[in-house]
């Protein structure tokens, strides 16, 4: 399914995480609670952290502080209290073990549907 279809959210909802695991980019499912329920292959790939590591810990908290602001944990939160439709892409620098990498990021949250989700694009960048 690719990373900017119309229908992606519904689509990630119905998925098996064998489907989920063949994208090529990451993908993050994370309940109301904020703990991570989902985490695909390519997201533990680049993020280089397992699977068994991630799941069930609150993800803006303990796995990925560099997003914990206003520009995305704070908009799934914003989108769950006022039982909003969240469908965003921005342009994003992650900072992980000192390491920068440019990503896309899409955030996709319903209040029809029970897990939002974070997806994670790397972005070329030109060597120089």
């Amino acid at each position: 399914m690719d990373f900017s279809a119309e229908d992606l959210h519904r689509w990630l909802d119905a998925a098996d995480d064998s489907e989920i695991d063949r994208l090529d980019y990451g993908v993050i499912g994370i309940d109301a609670e904020g703990k991570t329920c989902r985490y695909s292959n390519f997201e533990a790939k680049l993020a280089g952290l397992d699977r068994k590591q991630v799941l069930g810990r609150p993800f803006f908290v303990e796995i990925a502080r560099c997003m914990n602001n206003g520009l995305v944990g704070r908009r799934f939160l914003d989108a769950r209290a006022h039982g909003e439709v969240l469908d965003a892409q921005i342009d994003y620098v992650l900072a992980f073990r000192s390491q920068t990498t440019p990503v896309r990021l899409r955030l996709l949250a319903r209040p029809d549907i029970l897990l939002d989700y974070l997806l994670v694009r790397p972005i070329a960048t030109p060597r120089q």
